[in-house]
């Protein structure tokens, strides 16, 4: 794609598509962060779409658990990244 196509209309489409996603997820997530805090949970696992399109950083953190209220990694980790935490129970 040449960078024409980012300031034609559908390619503005598909930034705004893009960050769309991202902060979708990054609210679902974090919203489970706070939410999860609050009611008690104690973990949270971090869990990767694994395929052909998984990068390593999310590979290498897929099964993960991390301590609610201590130091969680961001998520998503980057543009079109799939990952979300899950309860520990």
């Amino acid at each position: 794609m040449s960078s024409d196509f980012w300031l034609s209309p559908p390619g503005i489409e598909l930034r705004l598509q893009d960050l769309a996603e991202s902060l979708t997820w990054e609210s679902i997530n974090k919203t489970l962060e706070v939410l999860g805090e609050k009611a008690g949970i104690q973990r949270l696992e971090w869990v990767t779409e694994i395929d052909d399109r998984t990068c390593n950083y999310c590979d290498g953190q897929s099964g993960r658990s991390y301590e609610v209220g201590g130091l969680l990694p961001a998520m998503p980790a980057h543009p079109h990244c799939r990952c979300h935490w899950e309860i520990v129970y």
